[in-house]
């Protein structure tokens, strides 16, 4: 729902002296059941939540089978980040309950929470290219270990190999910037932008 159909129904209808219209409505956007952007946000979090919990079984499971050490140490990987992204979920789907429940001063309260989801987003995004990094690294000490031809011939064949890896670590890094971008701005980012400007707007109105 848009500011300008919310005007209307403050129009419409009374509302209590110890809120303001503006705040009202705020409410009305925050606790709407099934399409405020909390209750979006909310599932979304909750879907990432069990593909966390399937990513940590599954890790678990290849520490267990795997005979490999450096495949063992891959999948170990695997579980610390899935147990570090589930508390980030749990914390991130706190945050997101105490918005949809906001009471008191309600403009300050909600954009203090707004604030803390912006810096949930930003830290989900840095540890998505420190685990990328991270990634790219294992994946060079293993191709290092098994396949060292690679890394092995004369200095022209040396040099254009590490152009190539070069050009493919910056390719890899940019194309895993703007999905990770997107994708955070598709599940969290747009519903944040609305709320943002609904709260701007009401502060003007004042």
């Amino acid at each position: 729902m848009d500011l300008d159909n919310l005007r209307q129904q403050w129009q419409q209808q009374p509302t209590p002296d110890s809120a303001a219209p503006g705040e009202s409505a705020l409410h009305a956007l925050l606790e709407r059941p099934s399409t405020s952007p909390v209750a979006q946000m909310v599932r979304n979090a909750r879907w990432e939540s069990i593909t966390t919990v399937f990513c940590l079984v599954l890790s678990v499971a290849g520490v267990l089978w795997s005979s490999d050490p450096q495949i063992r140490l891959f999948w170990g990987l695997g579980v610390a980040i899935a147990l570090l992204m589930g508390y980030y979920y749990y914390y991130k789907l706190r945050v997101l309950g105490r918005l949809s429940k906001a009471s008191g001063a309600l403009r300050t309260y909600v954009e203090s929470q707004l604030h803390s989801l912006r810096s949930l987003l930003r830290l989900n995004y840095g540890f998505t290219m420190m685990t990328l990094v991270v990634t790219m690294g294992f994946l060079l000490y293993s191709a290092f270990r098994h396949v060292p031809q690679l890394f092995q011939g004369d200095s022209r064949t040396l040099w254009q190999r590490g152009v190539w890896l070069g050009l493919t670590v910056v390719a890899t890094w940019l194309i895993t910037h703007w999905i990770v971008r997107w994708y955070l701005h598709y599940l969290y980012g747009r519903h944040l932008d609305r709320l943002e400007a609904l709260v701007r707007e009401l502060g003007e109105e004042k």
